[in-house]
């Protein structure tokens, strides 16, 4: 791909016709593996004692994260990690956004530097999609296995009561590629639950079909349960199918009637290991409970995800919006459970969805998303944006090269405050300018959104010179933002004194914002598009 600059033009409407480009790739003079190394080791001295099993100062892991030592496995994990696209990763987010406990504010342990966010990037940046070894050989399990099995359970082992029995399935999660080892800790899992709500000293039988079955079967009477009841601790209708991870998400919230501590001695009898960091129970849970990529949305359909992308790509009315966003990263829970219900037709499934307990749940959000997910040369391009909380917002442009340029703010939309769960498009419609993309190759866009400040640390505007703000190379941008926020201080500063000197005043002006950062008042999103 070519690099080009930012260009803008005056027409009959005044448009301004800007060309984008892709994420900012990492060095390759080293290899990658080194680059692993150097973020373990920032992870190791900033995340650990709050995300791993092994080093943590108040058990248990935070945030549904109990392995971030372990980076090849984190790797894998498209709620963390996009491969490739650092900006648009959650866990390369967050380290931007400095979250760190409160302690390390004020405490011997600093947040990470630049440098070490830094080397977070360039580790992201050189992972490659690779495939996935779990599903090499798997042929998805079906609906229709999922009844005929069923079917023959009632018919072998259940001839007196056939009605009296009820079944958790794992299908969705086998079928998105979920490891046979970790498959095997979730059937503990489930044991442990119900011994964990069971009114019974003895804990109740659980039925598994076979040492690599994803369906289980059990008896709510003997847990001391009624049907009716039973259906409605697990949110389905009569006798239907419970998916395991919602299951366990639902139970885990409700003290009331769940003993985790009973739970607990069942999986340790029977010797179940822990699930990358957490407790069999927690991590089956943390399934349902994390953000959903499209192809574990895919594998929850029952559909294989480059139909079900194809699916997305003509929904219309209401949830377009999030069928578009599920294409180009994950959606939190409860809003892929929205989508869900208008893919199904489902009215109540959307009330089915736990609470959210992933990282950061409570932390503003931002989203980023397009149309469509590959354009032609010279397609025009409209950029959308939606926000958890009121903010403002900054929309960013990374060119072949490196180069980065803001696309909003600019000089004929200054006004960048975004209403909380209000969608906007840039340009808007009827804007003085246009989006145009035109060059082939990867296209990255960057969102940041911060509740307080008009505009991110080290990015200052002036619309008299530039239309549209330039950063320069993106990667370098990001490891000096202090610096860059320093020096455009200095020069508002001399501009403020020039100003106060001209009109005769004793004093300057207003000094200029004070960016509030460390904080988790800011959310961030990244989108890569390919333009052919």
């Amino acid at each position: 791909m070519s690099a080009h600059a930012l260009r803008w033009r005056r027409a009959a409407v005044c448009a301004a016709a800007v060309a984008l480009g892709c994420m900012g790739a990492a060095p390759t003079t080293l290899a990658q593996d080194h680059y692993a190394v150097q973020a373990r080791d920032v992870l190791a001295r900033h995340c650990a004692r709050c995300h791993d099993a092994d080093q943590l100062e108040n058990p248990p892991a935070k945030g549904l994260l109990g392995n971030i030592l372990d980076v090849e496995a984190i790797a894998r994990q498209p709620h963390l990690i996009r491969a490739g696209d650092p900006d648009a990763s959650r866990l390369y987010q967050i380290m931007l956004s400095r979250h760190r406990p409160l302690d390390a504010f004020f405490g011997p342990v600093p947040g990470p530097s630049l440098s070490e966010i830094q080397n977070v990037r360039d580790w992201i940046a050189g992972i490659t999609p690779a495939d996935n070894l779990a599903c090499k050989d798997r042929d998805p399990v079906t609906a229709a296995d999922v009844a005929r099995d069923i079917k023959g359970w009632r018919k072998s082992f259940a001839k007196s009561a056939p009605n009296d029995v009820r079944f958790v399935s794992l299908a969705h999660l086998y079928n998105a590629c979920v490891s046979d080892e970790h498959l095997a800790a979730y059937r503990a899992a489930v044991t442990a639950l119900v011994a964990g709500l069971s009114k019974s000293p003895q804990t109740p039988a659980i039925d598994v079909f076979s040492d690599s079955s994803t369906l289980l079967a059990l008896r709510p009477k003997e847990a001391g349960w009624s049907l009716e009841d039973w259906d409605q601790l697990a949110g389905v209708a009569a006798g239907a199918v419970i998916d395991g991870d919602q299951f366990a998400a639902r139970v885990q919230g409700r003290p009331d009637i769940y003993t985790a501590s009973r739970a607990t001695e069942v999986l340790a009898a029977s010797s179940t290991p822990a699930v990358a960091g957490l407790d069999a129970v927690t991590a089956l849970a943390a399934e349902y409970l994390r953000d959903v990529p499209l192809e574990r949305a895919a594998a929850e359909a029952g559909a294989l995800a480059a139909k079900f992308d194809v699916r997305l790509a003509s929904v219309k009315g209401d949830t377009a919006a999030l069928a578009h966003r599920l294409r180009q990263g994950p959606l939190p829970r409860a809003e892929w459970q929205a989508l869900r219900a208008n893919l199904d037709d489902a009215k109540g499934l959307a009330e089915q969805a736990a609470s959210p307990g992933g990282p950061m749940s409570g932390a503003l959000r931002v989203s980023l998303w397009s149309e469509a997910t590959a354009f032609k040369q010279g397609d025009l391009l409209t950029v959308n944006a939606q926000a958890t909380a009121d903010c403002y917002l900054t929309i960013i442009a990374v060119e072949p090269n490196g180069q980065a340029t803001v696309l909003f703010p600019n000089d004929f939309e200054q006004d960048n405050r975004l209403t909380a769960g209000r969608a906007i498009s840039v340009p808007a419609s009827g804007a003085q300018y246009l989006l145009r993309l035109d060059k082939p190759g990867s296209q990255g866009l960057v969102g940041i959104c911060h509740a307080n400040a008009k505009r991110p640390e080290g990015i200052g505007h002036d619309f008299e010179r530039q239309r549209f703000t330039s950063l320069g190379d993106w990667r370098a941008f990001l490891a000096t933002s202090n610096e860059k926020e320093a020096e455009y201080q200095r020069i508002e500063e001399n501009g403020r004194k020039f100003r106060a000197r001209r009109r005769g005043a004793d004093a300057p002006e207003k000094p200029a914002e004070q960016l509030p950062v460390g904080t988790e008042n800011e959310g961030r999103a990244g989108l890569s598009i390919e333009v052919r």
